[in-house]
């Protein structure tokens, strides 16, 4: 079983994939010219939440222990935030093109992302080996992917 406090992290945690997702969303939209390429981010961002969701469903079966983590709900709830001001300032046509690939990249290099595999105990193997490993491939293949588009911006 998991605490309740991390229970509710993991949901939050979710949440950030799902706006991320949204903002990827919201860049396809405006920058038409790159709309694949943020789409297809758009949706690998899903299935980090839904990963999430089976990194939850295993700690809720003791199947994984909780690690130790510093990463408190109201951080992830600050990020939110600032996402869903990022989409609404891109929606309005407030954000460059070579601004919305940089504030992409933060938020792949964000400490959210990397604090988030201390909430589990990742040292012994088991099931949700798969899952965190996925999860690391695909947050440095986007950091890469991103960052190689953003050197290519005037």
């Amino acid at each position: 079983m998991i605490s309740r406090e991390i229970n509710d992290l993991l949901v939050l945690l979710r949440a950030n994939e799902i706006a991320i997702s949204r903002l990827y969303h919201q860049y396809a939209l405006s920058f038409p010219e790159d709309a694949g390429f943020w789409n297809e981010m758009s949706v690998q961002e899903v299935s980090h939440g839904q990963d999430i969701d089976q990194l939850r469903d295993l700690a809720g079966q003791g199947k994984i222990l909780a690690g130790k983590t510093t990463l408190r709900a109201q951080a992830v709830q600050t990020n939110i935030r600032y996402i869903n001001a990022l989409i609404e300032d891109c929606g309005q046509g407030k954000l460059p093109r070579k601004k919305a690939y940089a504030l992409a990249l933060d938020l792949e290099n964000a400490l959210l992302e990397k604090k988030f595999f201390d909430i589990f105990d990742f040292t012994r193997t088991g099931p949700y080996t798969d899952i965190r490993a996925k999860l690391v491939a695909e947050t440095q293949l986007h950091r890469e992917r991103i960052a190689a588009k953003l050197k290519e911006q005037p």
